[in-house]
């Protein structure tokens, strides 16, 4: 660069001493071959080359500062996920039951939740799937789940609970989300069970047999729900059996084969069958890890949640 100065101002100087025509046509003609000569060699490989070093330290640095943008939301999405999970409350139960939960999240956050809460006798239950990921359902999920915190605080019949909470459901939702939920009551002296479905997959009462808890009226989703499509069923939960309840992402997984070959409620229940003797925690975590190895190859495609009520026999 400095040798191109060099002729550079060289000529110029010529030119101001308005040397004649002939000398300076010729020296300008030596001066321009000497530049593109120098020009080729040196400085067009020179600055191609300081640009894209500049170029690469350019990437590098918005590399970086994107690598610490993605590291440092990553962290919060760990740290909300943490709380999110944490906001599934499990709290304290009749000893002649057991509950157990796991939570399989597609991303950080994850649409699917459950709850239970115990009232004398009567062990509420809750599950539910946001029809939709990542951020917005997460945040939805929440808000569900906040609902259920303050109307639960108050012991009530099923019904008049189910209607408030679709009423709520629907009124906070300026994202028009909807959400799949399954309302239980079980009397854990009696195993009395009483429930509803907003949407929901059927959970099972796994025993001897396993029989699938369908609703004979469908119900809408909260979120779309007004509080008046609300249908409760009753059953029994005999001691020793189980309520095992799901959201659809466990049933939907597909292996390497496609969407054409899903998991599906059918393996689901014939694998239910198989493990019906074992206890709460066995069951959950033997489907969980049976759901992975059915995939094994390919991604998940879904929240995966699953929750297992116990009525424990009685003991002499």
């Amino acid at each position: 660069v400095k040798i191109i100065d060099d002729a550079i101002k060289e000529s110029e100087q010529r030119m101001e001493e308005k040397a004649p025509a002939k000398i300076s046509s010729d020296i300008d003609e030596e001066l321009k071959e000497k530049i593109q000569g120098l020009l080729e060699t040196y400085a067009l490989p020179y600055m191609s080359h300081v640009l894209l070093v500049k170029e690469r330290d350019s990437l590098f640095l918005e590399n970086e500062n994107l690598k610490e943008e993605l590291s440092r939301q990553n962290t919060y999405l760990e740290k909300a996920g943490i709380v999110q999970q944490k906001m599934l409350k499990r709290s304290k139960v009749d000893p002649k039951v057991v509950v157990y939960a796991k939570s399989l999240p597609l991303l950080e956050l994850s649409g699917d939740f459950y709850y239970y809460k115990q009232f004398g006798d009567e062990l509420y239950f809750i599950i539910g799937d946001v029809v939709d990921h990542g951020a917005e359902a997460a945040i939805y999920m929440t808000e569900l789940i906040s609902f259920l915190f303050v109307l639960l605080q108050r012991k009530r019949r099923l019904k008049p609970l189910v209607r408030e909470f679709c009423q709520i459901a629907k009124h906070y939702n300026p994202q028009e989300l909807t959400a799949t939920v399954f309302f239980g009551v079980l009397n854990v002296e009696n195993g009395n069970l009483q429930y509803c479905s907003l949407g929901h997959n059927p959970p099972f009462i796994v025993g001897e047999t396993v029989k699938e808890l369908k609703q004979p009226k469908a119900s809408l989703p909260a979120g779309l729900n007004t509080g008046k499509d609300i249908h409760i069923c009753t059953d029994i939960v005999l001691p020793g059996e189980k309520v095992f309840l799901y959201t659809d992402g466990l049933i939907e997984e597909f292996n390497s084969l496609g969407s054409s070959s899903v998991y599906g409620e059918n393996k689901l229940q014939q694998h239910l069958a198989a493990v019906s003797g074992a206890s709460a925690d066995k069951i959950c975590e033997f489907l969980i890890n049976d759901v992975l190895n059915y995939i094994a190859g390919t991604r998940q495609n879904d929240d995966i949640l699953v929750l297992c009520i116990e009525r424990l026999e009685e003991t002499p």
